[in-house]
């Protein structure tokens, strides 16, 4: 038996399918001015949001390696069960992403897109 105490908490685990999940989290990430875009594979379906970060959902939760490390210095695997929550965990780790590149490049704000003639 639920509560209202309880509630969110069994709508944040139910199953949804996969590409509807996805969907849910690209337009979350839309509002957070993330670009994003949907590839479904099966069963996952993932959400690529840059060379490096990509999030999968099998419909119930939502995974993705994020550019930060663990206390141990290794890997840091994210876990998340809502697509808006997921979306704004993954907008952080986006701007580190962009950041590093931008800083890494030297070329600020253009560091993003390619210039003309550049491979892609």
């Amino acid at each position: 038996m639920s509560s209202p105490r309880t509630d969110h908490i069994r709508y944040a685990v139910e199953s949804q399918p996969p590409t509807a999940a996805a969907e849910r989290l690209r337009a979350a990430l839309e509002a957070l001015d993330v670009p994003s875009f949907v590839v479904p594979f099966v069963p996952e379906v993932a959400v690529s949001l840059s060379r490096g970060l990509v999030a999968w959902t099998d419909g119930r939760m939502i995974w993705w390696t994020s550019p930060r490390l663990s206390s141990r210095g290794t890997c840091l695997l994210v876990l998340a069960y809502v697509p808006e929550a997921a979306a704004v965990r993954l907008a952080l780790d986006y701007a580190e992403i962009r950041n590093a590149r931008m800083a890494r490049t030297g070329r600020g704000a253009d560091a993003e897109q390619p210039r003309a003639g550049e491979p892609v």
